[in-house]
């Protein structure tokens, strides 16, 4: 009997056993929540969620195009500013006066130095009085051969050269070979040419004297910039009326050994051809400086060294 008593007890326990590993516990521990509530979709951790509900960053502010502008316009409406760094008339009594020229351009795509003067210390003397950088100068065009208007050009390449230099194709063969070894490119120009979508170069005009002027577009029309003018005046803003109506003729328009009858006959013209400011310098003249300032009147602009053009909105420096 006793047997028959231990046979059903061990029976009673391994059944318990085998019960137990079928049947969950009421006491066994619940899931987590983050177990029983797996993240649905659409849901984020709170972290994200918390970007989600704050107010959005502002966006960076930027310049965007008005509809219907081109890239083109957009750089003519940004005013551009002419710094003449070297002349033989005084304007800004800091600097130093010496027969040549050069005038610094600078646009939003391009800083030129056109013409660099007749000597290199004058020409630096002047920037560094002006606050401007040569190493800032991206580009340098050359009116014509003459010493004072290309006797700069050594000072300026010691201090470090600009990416181009652009010279007349009839410039002669060593001088171009000479700055060539020193500059990244040597262009030499022939027909008319596109620097930027603002800057063109006439190509070389003239048959005595080869020379080259610069037109710049503004959103007021073209500057016409000029060396000395050897093909004259009236012609050189003739070739640039082909892309537009002139607004301002600057620079040297080698007058000073005219008679007064042949310069009013040249002032005629240019108002003629729709030229709208003057500013002469350089080998004008006085005489000529005079009519013009008499026929333009308040469309006049004094300039000499150190004279600041800025034309945006309007023109400053009369």
């Amino acid at each position: 009997m006793a047997r028959l008593i231990c046979l059903l007890i061990l029976a009673a326990c391994m059944l318990g056993l085998w019960l137990a590993h079928q049947v969950p516990s009421a006491f066994a521990p619940a899931p987590s929540k983050q177990q029983a509530m797996p993240v649905q979709s659409g849901d984020a951790p709170a972290a994200v969620q918390e970007q989600i509900t704050a107010p959005p960053t502002p966006p960076t502010q930027r310049t965007l195009p008005i509809p219907g502008e081109s890239q083109e316009a957009m750089m003519s409406s940004t005013p551009i500013t002419l710094t003449v760094a070297y002349d033989n008339n005084a304007f800004d009594a800091r600097l130093k006066t010496a027969w040549g020229f050069a005038c610094v351009v600078e646009t939003p795509g391009l800083t030129v130095l056109f013409d660099t003067g007749g000597d290199g210390p004058t020409l630096m003397t002047n920037l560094e009085m002006l606050g401007i950088d040569p190493r800032r100068i991206n580009s340098v065009v050359l009116s014509h051969y003459h010493a004072d208007h290309t006797g700069g050009l050594d000072s300026l390449l010691e201090v470090g050269a600009p990416e181009a230099v652009y010279v007349p194709q009839s410039f002669p063969a060593d001088f171009k070979t000479n700055v060539a070894k020193r500059v990244r490119q040597l262009v030499e120009v022939h027909n008319p040419m596109t620097i930027t979508d603002q800057i063109r170069i006439t190509g070389e005009l003239g048959s005595n004297i080869i020379e080259q002027s610069l037109i710049i577009e503004t959103n007021r029309g073209l500057v016409v910039l000029t060396g000395c003018a050897h093909p004259g005046i009236v012609e050189i803003v003739r070739q640039a009326k082909t892309y537009g109506e002139v607004h301002l003729a600057i620079g040297g328009f080698h007058l000073m050994n005219e008679s007064a009858s042949q310069i009013t006959s040249v002032v005629t013209a240019l108002k003629g051809l729709g030229v709208q400011k003057v500013a002469p310098c350089h080998c004008t003249g006085d005489t000529a400086r005079q009519l013009f300032r008499d026929q333009f009147g308040a469309n006049f602009i004094l300039a000499g060294v150190g004279t600041i053009i800025v034309i945006g909105e309007e023109v400053q420096g009369q």
